[in-house]
Formats: C-alpha cells, structure tokens, sequence
C-alpha cells in the first residue's frame, strides 16, 4: 500500500501510476457515501477527497448522486466532497459550477447544501484551506478571477434568495 503525507507527492504518484484514460467514479463513490450513511456517528461530519487527473466518465450520473445525497442530509455541514484537479486534462468549470452549487441542490429541510469544494492542485495553497472552505466563502481566488460569470451568477442568486427571504 502506498503512502502519502504530503500533498506534493500526489502528482508525482499520477505521473508514476497513470490511470488508463477513464475515471469512472460512481461505483466507488456509491460504496462510500453508503459506507457512510450506515455508519456515521451523529454530529460527526465527513470528507471525501477524490484526486482527478481528468474529467469523469459518468458526470451526469455524479451530478445526481450528488442531488440525491444532498436530499439526505439534514445540514450540507456533514458531508464534503472534495475533487482536487490535477494536470490540465479537466475541465474546471463543471468542478466549478458543482462547487458554488449552481443546481441548487437542496437538503432534506429544503436549504441549499452545497456538498462538492475543487480545487488544482497546483494552484491551491493548502488543503487544510480547501477543507475549511465554508461553501459561503465562494471559490478560490484563481476561479473567480477566471470564470468571474459563476461567482457573480452565484452571487446574484444568493443575493435575490436573501432578499426574498428577508421580505416574505
């Protein structure tokens, strides 16, 4: 078994081991949140960080799993899902667009749950910053400053939504 204690390791590791072109996630991914879900203990959250040197196969069927754990839970603050970008073989903006939680996936009380943080690896300054990102943080200083319509359209959403709320 390999093992890793720092997080430069990790694109060296790709680079040793090259997966074979296909990043099928879901059947694992299934097997974990499920892992989850039977065994967490109450108030205890969780990460999963999955490192990609590519786009996955299976994006719509994540993007649902995704939709059908939010429903699950009853605070978007006890499940994170972290996809760490490693290369350029990835398009950011689908990450991107999950992580600011463009779908406007819901918990089971009917809030937003924002559950997927991304990042690259390469552009990141710490995991620990990435894992302690609150989703009401926004992005990291270098999606924002490349794919500025996301945050704003987020922000413009958010903004609305607190207006309505605060009015009603």
């Amino acid at each position: 078994m390999l093992s890793i204690t720092d997080p430069l390791q990790v694109e060296s590791v790709f680079i040793e081991n090259r997966p074979d072109s296909s990043t099928f996630i879901i059947p694992t991914l299934v097997q974990v949140i499920d892992h989850w879900f039977a065994n967490r203990t109450r108030n205890k959250g969780w990460f999963i960080i999955i490192y990609t040197d590519g786009d996955f196969d299976d994006l719509d069927r994540f993007v649902q799993l995704v939709e059908s754990t939010c429903s699950k839970l009853s605070n978007q603050d006890h499940l994170k899902i972290v996809i760490i970008g490693i290369g350029s073989d990835f398009d950011p903006r689908f990450y991107i667009k999950l992580d600011v939680n463009i779908n406007r996936f819901l918990d089971r009380n009917g809030r937003d749950c924002n559950i997927v943080a991304f990042d690259s690896l390469t552009r990141m300054d710490s995991i620990i910053e990435l894992l302690d990102r609150h989703p009401e943080a926004g992005l990291p200083r270098w999606a924002r400053e490349e794919y500025p319509e996301l945050f704003y359209q987020k922000n413009r959403y958010d903004n609305r939504f607190s207006v309505k709320a605060t009015s009603a």
